[in-house]
């Protein structure tokens, strides 16, 4: 009975000693647990200035992107007729059809111009007082078109020395407020209507039929029309939307 309850008594320390054990990891999982989080509030704050910096330069290389794509119509064009002052698309080109029918297209150009063009923006980070360092080669926009807005996600591994510590950021989102979709569909219906009639084009009567209405001008030459879209009930930088591409016409045909 003696050694029964001996036996008793180390099972019963035994546990206590486990509960304590498994008691004591929890407290110290919990603390450190705790000390990352507070650690990763404190550098999303002190990396606020840099974050809304980027974002800030990601919106104005989007609208500068956005204002050279609606005067030449593409920023990657695949045929142009030069202007006295810039190149203008062809979407239509003597019986080819050049028309980005995949908006996605267009997406990757905007992102291309972003990835080509921040860094201009961004300056080395001159305003900043304390070292940061971009990985530069790791730069990549994305573009997305939706209904509302432009949203560019852009990943740049950002990293800064703040109070001697390392602090690095890697992922940005800006949006502008623009509705491209609803131009390139306009844009998109002329093209459409002009191969089925490749002489005389679409009539005046497609256009003022346009759902949505815009305004839209023609400049027509000796076998080449500019189209030119302007969006008033948008604006980019306090100014309407305007978007311009052109059309040649096969001169044998005329």
């Amino acid at each position: 009975m003696k050694k029964r309850g001996q036996i008793t008594i180390f099972i019963i320390l035994g546990l206590i000693l486990l509960f304590a054990a498994i008691f004591l990891i929890f407290k110290i999982a919990s603390s450190k647990k705790q000390i990352i989080v507070e650690q990763q509030t404190a550098n999303i704050e002190q990396l606020a200035p840099i974050n809304n910096y980027v974002i800030l330069c990601i919106e104005q290389v989007g609208k500068e992107a956005l204002i050279r794509l609606g005067r030449e119509g593409s920023l990657e064009p695949n045929a142009w007729i030069q202007t006295s002052s810039e190149k203008v698309a062809y979407f239509y080109y003597e019986g080819t059809d050049l028309f980005p029918h995949s908006i996605g297209i267009i997406e990757r150009d905007v992102s291309n111009y972003i990835n080509a063009n921040l860094d201009g923006c961004l300056n080395d980070f001159a305003s900043f007082d304390y070292p940061i360092y971009a990985k530069k080669s790791q730069l990549k926009a994305t573009t997305t078109f939706n209904q509302d807005h432009v949203v560019i996600d852009v990943t740049y591994p950002i990293t800064a020395m703040i109070e001697e510590s390392e602090m690095t950021i890697t992922d940005f989102n800006a949006q502008i407020p623009f509705n491209f979709i609803k131009i390139y569909e306009v844009a998109e219906d002329i093209i459409d209507e002009t191969k089925k009639d490749e002489i005389f084009g679409p009539s005046f009567e497609f256009i003022f039929n346009l759902d949505p209405r815009p305004s839209v001008e023609i400049v027509t030459g000796t076998s080449t029309s500019i189209y030119i879209i302007e969006d008033l009930s948008q604006m980019i930088d306090n100014e309407p939307y305007v978007y311009r591409f052109a059309v040649k016409y096969d001169e044998s045909r005329l």
